[in-house]
């Protein structure tokens, strides 16, 4: 006996066609949207470089980045509403809901889809243009991927950069301690937890938005978010601002980096900010879900 609730065979038939209907919708928004700006930048940056050098030079890591967070944003923005979105109208939401699947399997299905699956093809796509586009022009130097790496290097740069500013024995051992608390930073910054919390809290807010605003929903969540932002910022500064005033009032560089280790700054505004992205997380998935669940048209 098929389950109300949740039905695997079910879920997979739904959600295959959950795909290709995104697909259909917006597939070549996201092709454009992943595309188009890294074009742009590559053929600005050589006209320019040929109008003002008289020769040909490709745009370097930094403007590719910058291209490619872009693209990545515009991506997250605008793909929710245009693929769900229509659900809060009433002839689509009405067919909608008369699809052979649950509310439990619809929500996994959309929220796969727009937080998982498509910001993961756009960042491949993104990624494998970059790639191939430095491939067929050396001048643009590295691919993205590679200063990915680059920056774990410039990490390690930075702790032998610190062993420089020991003098003594004394200061020797702030350093270790302090050298010790980056470490700790960078395992922290690139946890499975910090990295998964972080992109569910780029994707989800938009999601949330397209299913719940009848109208101007990528606007209407930007404001949302500025408003929410606003608000936490309004909270916790008086905390934060009471936490750092001892820190601030140091002028040594010695004593500085006593305070960072024993305090342990860095560790606890990683906890806080994924605790708190996490609590936000939570919250957002509970919403669309509510919003599904008591959808009718």
């Amino acid at each position: 006996m098929k389950s109300d609730i949740f039905n695997f065979r079910r879920f997979g038939k739904y959600f295959l066609t959950d795909i290709r209907g995104c697909w259909a919708s917006y597939g070549l928004g996201i092709l454009t949207i992943c595309i188009l700006p890294l074009v742009i930048m590559y053929a600005l940056t050589g006209a320019g470089s040929m109008v003002f050098n008289l020769t040909w030079n490709g745009p370097a890591l930094g403007a590719r980045t910058m291209a490619a967070i872009v693209s990545l944003v515009c991506l997250v923005l605008t793909m929710p509403a245009k693929c769900y979105g229509r659900i809060t109208e009433k002839r689509y939401g009405s067919f909608w809901l008369t699809l052979p699947a649950s509310r439990l399997e619809k929500f996994l299905s959309m929220f796969l889809i727009a937080c998982v699956i498509v910001p993961f093809i756009g960042i491949v796509i993104t990624l494998g243009i970059d790639a191939l586009v430095c491939a067929l022009d050396h001048s643009c130097g590295m691919p993205l991927i590679s200063g990915i790496k680059e920056a774990g290097i410039s990490m390690m740069s930075l702790n032998n950069g610190l062993e420089g500013l020991a003098t003594d024995a004394e200061s020797q051992a702030a350093v270790n301690e302090l050298i010790k608390t980056i470490e700790r930073m960078e395992k922290g910054l690139t946890s499975p937890w910090t990295i998964i919390t972080g992109f569910l809290s780029m994707t989800l807010p938009f999601l949330c938005g397209a299913v719940w605003f009848k109208s101007g929903k990528t606007v209407k969540t930007i404001l949302a978010i500025m408003a929410f932002g606003a608000i936490c910022s309004f909270i916790m500064t008086p905390f934060i601002t009471g936490w750092m005033k001892d820190g601030m009032e140091i002028t040594n560089d010695l004593e500085s980096m006593k305070w960072i280790t024993e305090k342990g700054l860095f560790n606890k505004v990683i906890l806080l900010n994924n605790i708190s992205k996490s609590a936000t997380n939570i919250a957002l998935m509970l919403g669309i879900w509510f919003r599904i669940k008591t959808l009718k048209h």
